[in-house]
This record gives structure tokens, sequence and C-alpha cells, in this order.
């Protein structure tokens, strides 16, 4: 019998052992020894390089040449042949086995043990990040691997996935909520497998879509956020749908940089006003209640109206406004009677400077909060008069006096809900409300 020790260094794309032996009086015939190959890959240690040992390699044959070949990760073996020759030959993931004839040539019976590395899942492409967190979601989903050698990982090969919403590398799974200003298109999405040797699966690329809603948007009763030309004269409140009146020179405009978006509503001072009629969806009375206004004033002097129900006795209603440095919400519960209900401090006013201020109300306590930080409260509660008066925005109701000279933009008037209803205040958010 002859032993032959072989030990190679390749790729291991393309390695393999041929090892003839013609027989010789060496081979005793007829004991039907079994031939064993064996090949170690070990890349930690050898990184893109397989050391191949093939050992003990043992083939008899009685007048005939016996030839194995063996490649990356398989096993043959192979039986005596009585007086032909034994040929054994195997690819990557197949295991070859010879069964001995008496008469003639071994036979080879090969089995597959594994297949084609691949990728699959159908993506979730829509999610929503409500304006407050309040409830934003994503359902999620989970992609699986298939063939190749286990275990597998999981990455994102391109794109980006939203904040809040992550692949675990071990599961598959995508999964999370939508963080806080999250809302957008990601494009271009890959999600990729890789198995154990290193090869890789890419599932189909994939746009996902995160939706920016208001969770109490039902209770919206008036919003006016929007962008539009330079000059345009035409303002509609987007929650009903309806044109607005529009005294004097009021119009959009691009000329100031706005906080977000591309335009903003100037007001110049002289009488510029934009009406709504009367509507019982105005009225506060005792209701929880949001207004929301975001200014940014080009003087501050006297008093100028923001927006309410404000004209004269009796059919005082309520008014959000500034006097000089300051912000205020004055309320009427009679008609006649003009408290002056929230104030904040002398200064916290900034002139040419944009602010987000905010008034609610949440059934117990009415805060003003600017730019998310509460500035004054209060603790009594009013039952305010239900005025006839128009909706005004820059100036009082019928006759355009105390009239707002700035810009402005992000109005929104919600009854039924306080929308932050915390001494702590909130995280504002630089983007136009949401229509929906």
């Amino acid at each position: 019998m002859l032993v032959c020790n072989v030990s190679q260094l390749r790729r291991r794309a393309g390695i393999a052992a041929n090892v003839d032996e013609a027989a010789t009086a060496l081979d005793a015939p007829g004991t039907g020894n079994v031939v064993f190959a064996t090949l170690v890959d070990d890349p930690a240690s050898v990184g893109e390089h397989v050391d191949a040992f093939l050992g003990q390699i043992m083939v008899e044959a009685a007048n005939a040449s016996s030839t194995v070949n063996a490649g990356l990760a398989y096993a043959a073996a192979i039986a005596e042949a009585a007086s032909a020759s034994t040929a054994a030959s195997a690819a990557v993931t197949y295991a070859a086995t010879l069964v001995e004839s008496a008469a003639g040539a071994d036979s080879p019976d090969a089995t597959k043990t594994s297949t084609t590395l691949s990728i699959s899942g159908t993506p979730v492409t829509t999610g929503t990040e409500y304006e407050h967190g309040v409830g934003s979601t994503y359902a999620g989903f989970t992609v699986t691997a298939s063939g190749g050698s286990a275990p597998y990982t999981y990455s994102v090969a391109s794109g980006t996935l939203p904040a809040g919403i992550t692949l675990n590398s071990s599961t598959g799974a995508v999964s999370g909520t939508p963080a806080f200003q999250s809302a957008g298109s990601y494009a271009g999405i890959i999600i990729r497998v890789t198995d154990a040797a290193s090869a890789t699966a890419n599932l189909a690329p994939f746009t996902l879509i995160i939706a920016f809603k208001d969770p109490y948007y039902s209770n919206v009763n008036f919003l006016l956020d929007y962008d539009a030309a330079d000059g345009n004269t035409v303002f509609t409140d987007q929650k009903s749908g309806s044109t607005m009146s529009t005294v004097g020179n009021a119009q959009h405009d691009t000329g100031v940089t706005p906080l977000y978006g591309t335009s903003s509503f100037l007001f110049d001072g002289a009488g510029d006003v934009l009406l709504v009629a009367d509507d019982p969806k105005w009225n506060l009375a005792a209701s929880r209640f949001t207004i929301d206004f975001t200014a940014r004033p080009i003087i501050l002097s006297g008093v100028q109206l923001w927006i309410g129900q404000w004209q004269n006795a009796p059919t005082l209603g309520w008014v959000l406004y500034q006097s000089a440095d300051l912000v205020a919400l004055n309320v009427s519960t009679t008609g006649s009677d003009n408290i002056g209900h929230l104030s904040s401090a002398a200064g916290t006013l900034v002139i040419n400077t944009w602010a987000r201020w905010r008034v609610d109300f949440d059934g117990t306590k009415y805060r003003l909060y600017k730019n998310g930080t509460m500035v004054a409260s209060s603790t009594t509660l009013r039952t305010i008069n239900n005025s006839t008066l128009n909706l005004a925005i820059g100036a009082s109701s019928s006759n355009a006096t105390l009239a707002f000279n700035g810009n402005c933009r992000g109005v929104r008037l919600t009854v039924g809900t306080a929308r932050t209803a915390s001494d702590s205040g909130y995280t504002i958010s630089n983007r136009a409300f949401p229509t929906s």
C-alpha cells in the first residue's frame, strides 16, 4: 500500500489536488481499503487563501491507475476496483461516493448539499411621524436568507433608514418608531445578507416614505401655513379650503427668509388684514384649545393684533397680540370686559427675529410658550365670550386698526385639545404644520 501526504496553498476559488498512483507490486489487491480526502479552510488565519491538506490518500488497485481530485470542502470515498481504473471528482458543496464494482469502474453518486445564497422579503414602504410624537408608527418587515452557509449577517448596503428605524443584523427584522423630524422620502435602500463564506445577496432597492401627520388634525379649525409666489394676494384656509378676504396690501413675501419654507405673509402695519366670517369654530368658551402663531415683527411699538375676534364692546372675544416687546392674550367673558389674561415679560419679543408662539389651555391651566419654552401661565378659569366678529389675522376684526407690521406664517387654531399642556414646554419643529 502507498501512502501520500499533499499540502498546497492556493486561492480558495480554485484549489484542486490530483494524486495519481500507478498500480505496482507494492499494492496488495483485494483488500478493499477506503480512500478519504479532506480540506480544511481557515480564513481567520490565512485571509484570502486556503491551506489545503489532503491527508492519507490511500488508493489501491490491482493493475490500473487511480485518481483523486479534491476541491474545496468535500470528502471523497473511493473503494477498490478489481480490474479497472478508479476516479473521484467532487466540486464545492458536493460529496461523492464511489462504490466498488467487481467487474468494472466505480461509479459516483453525487448529492448536492447546499444552494446559492439568496435573500427575500417584502419591504413596508410607508410609515408615519406625528407632529408631537404621539402615535408615530411603522409596521416593519423581516428579510430572510436561504442557501449559502449559515450564520447570516444583515446590513444596509446602500441608502439610509429613517432615524428611529433599525435593521437587526442577526434576524433581518426592520422595525422601530419614526423619530422626531424623520418624515421624508428615503430612496435607494438596499438590504444585504452576508453568509459565513463571505458570499452576499441583495434585496431589490426600495424607497421608504415617512409621512408627517397631525394626531389632532380633526380638532384643527383653521390653518394657514404654506408657500406661495412673491406678491400673491390670495390666502386660503388649508383646513376648510375657503379663501380669506384681504384688506390693504397683505401678501405673500419671499423677500424675508422665513423660519422654514420659502415664503411668509407680509403685513405693512397700515391696515393690512385677513378676514374669515364668524363661525362657531372660533368660539373658545371653556374648551381646551391651542393657538399657534409664528411671527417676525418689524417694529416694537404700540399694540399690534395678531389673531382673534376683537374690535369693540359688546362683541369682544379673544385676541393674541404684541404690545411693544411683549406678547399677550386678552379675553372677554361678557363681550364688554377686556381682561389681560396672559402676558410675557417685557423684552420677550425681539425685532426682526422669528419666533414660534403658542397658547394652550388644558382645562385647568393656560400657558404661553415662546419657541417651546413656557413664558407665562394662569390658573384663573374663564369662559370666553362667543363673539360674532370676523376671525382676523393682522389687525382688528372690522376696521383694520391696531395693525401688525411684520411677517408671519404658521397660523393655526385647534379647539378641543391642548397640544402641549406642560410647564416643561415642548420641542419645536421648524417645518410647516401637517395638513392631515
